[in-house]
């Protein structure tokens, strides 16, 4: 592929800002990115290490369609990751700045330090980060986003106790997130904790704002223990699944974790264990989703009064014609499904061109159902992309209040 060292310069420093603040070590690292890929645009003089750096990506790029900005930027950062974590010699001087191998960066003293490290990889590429720059792929492995399905589904299940669902989660990688409710989680939250599990050590606690429609939404998630959804199958697709008994996988999915956060690459780790224990295991099928989307009728399990289609940062990647056709399938799966069968469909996600903005670097959780036959969309609550906090919206008590039960296609 042909490369614009311009456009790829944008999406590094747009990776830069977004660690501002959140992770020193990738801050720095897509900074020097930047600073080689704007010279290569502007045409100017690189010295031996940054020339090694654009000789690496042209090369290992030569016959790869990827896209540049958001993608390019992280497999690129995944792909140094998965030589450290593979414990390659020639990504040995840049472990001492990782903390998932027991590393640390100090920006004020280690910035020149690692750049040097970062030029000699480039100049000595190891095998792993080869193939994985040829063959790598940003892959959905943040666990903590599960919660907001989860969530959901106990404020629905508070007010319809074991309404049998079928969960399918689009974009799925591993397919952990569909094991959500299978790990114990904790609440933090003004008026009391929530949790669900009785395990006093959470895979994760998160921080639960009600915001400003607060006696609404706590009623949706009251505090204390919550309702356990009632999960009949699990269905997850993706068009290039990822299997946990596949060494080259789980690597994979460990890399995508940032180098400076242990806990996630912790959380990570816990999350497949507790996944290959499911029994039964859920169904992951090698599909786009755009297209399987429109056969979810056909899909679901026996007995099932609620389809929950879930996704997370995962139609980032869709051009706007490709969303267009996702929504429209969808659509066209929640008016065929079967009598006393309702749909939603739950997106974590930037929001898109024309959609409502949301707070600087946050995330939407969008609920879409059928009104009147037409599939409209509201904001539930903002939340980080790896969600710590999350502030619920005025439409969240939507999911219990009888009032809207009918608006919101809820059996």
């Amino acid at each position: 592929m042909s490369l614009d060292w311009g456009a790829l310069a944008d999406g590094f420093a747009g990776q830069a800002s977004y660690r501002k603040g959140y992770s020193p070590l990738y801050e720095a690292i897509f900074d020097y990115f930047t600073e080689i890929a704007r010279a290569e645009a502007s045409g100017d003089l690189l010295d031996f290490d940054a020339r090694a750096f654009i000789n690496l990506i042209e090369s290992e790029w030569a016959d790869r369609d990827i896209q540049i900005g958001v993608e390019s930027s992280l497999v690129i950062s995944a792909a140094i990751h998965a030589a450290i974590l593979a414990d390659e010699p020639e990504a040995a001087g840049l472990s001492r700045f990782y903390s998932t191998v027991g590393g640390s960066y100090e920006p004020e003293y280690d910035r020149d330090v690692l750049r040097q490290v970062l030029g000699g990889l480039f100049l000595r590429p190891a095998p792993t980060l080869r193939r994985f720059l040829r063959e790598g792929r940003v892959q959905t492995n943040e666990v903590s986003r599960g919660a907001l399905w989860l969530l959901a589904a106990s404020a629905i299940s508070t007010r319809t106790p074991d309404v049998p669902i079928t969960l399918v989660d689009l974009g799925c990688s591993a397919g952990l997130n569909l094991a959500a409710d299978s790990q114990p989680w904790r609440w933090t939250a003004h008026g009391g904790d929530l949790w669900i599990g009785d395990d006093p050590d959470p895979l994760l606690i998160q921080s639960l704002d009600f915001g400003r429609e607060g006696v609404a939404n706590s009623h949706a998630l009251p505090p204390g223990a919550l309702t356990q959804p009632n999960i009949l199958a699990r269905l997850g697709f993706d068009r290039n699944p990822l299997h946990l008994d596949d060494p080259d996988a789980v690597l994979l999915l460990r890399a995508c974790i940032w180098g400076d956060q242990p806990a996630r690459l912790a959380r990570l780790d816990r999350a497949m264990a507790a996944y290959r224990a499911l029994t039964p295991p859920p169904a992951i099928e090698a599909a786009d989703m755009i297209d399987v989307a429109h056969t979810l009728p056909d899909r679901i399990a026996p007995g099932t009064r609620l389809l929950l289609v879930y996704n997370t940062i995962v139609t980032l990647y869709l051009a706007d014609a490709e969303y267009a056709a996702l929504r429209a399938n969808i659509a066209d799966a929640f008016r065929r499904l079967p009598d006393g069968v309702r749909g939603i469909w739950l997106e974590h996600e930037m929001p898109r061109s024309g959609e409502p903005a949301v707070p600087p670097n946050l995330c939407a959780l969008k609920l879409h159902r059928l009104i009147d036959g037409v599939l409209t969309m509201r904001y539930l609550a903002y939340t980080d992309a790896h969600p710590q906090t999350i502030l619920l919206l005025p439409a969240f008590a939507a999911l219990v209040d009888d009032g809207a039960a009918k608006s919101t296609n809820l059996p």
